[in-house]
């Protein structure tokens, strides 16, 4: 699957992957808009976030290569 495909699954909250990552158990998951907490005056925007191999959630940005890949798959 491409990516336009994975980003519509990613934000009806299914995780995708690539099968060209080298990292074993990395997946992307979207990660909604969230009200401020309470005494602050920011609100967290949606964003899409990494399960790295280090098993560390980190925010995440495509490369050139994410967007142009047609080897994404959903997880169950």
């Amino acid at each position: 699957m491409n990516f336009s495909d994975a980003l519509s699954l990613l934000v009806r909250r299914r995780r995708v992957s690539r099968v060209g990552w080298n990292g074993k158990g990395m997946f992307l998951q979207y990660v909604p808009d969230a009200p401020a907490p309470p005494g602050s005056p920011y609100q967290s925007r949606a964003y899409i976030e990494l399960k790295d191999a280090t098993d560390c959630l980190v925010p995440w940005v495509p490369s050139q290569s994410d967007l142009l890949a047609v080897d994404w798959e959903v997880l169950p």
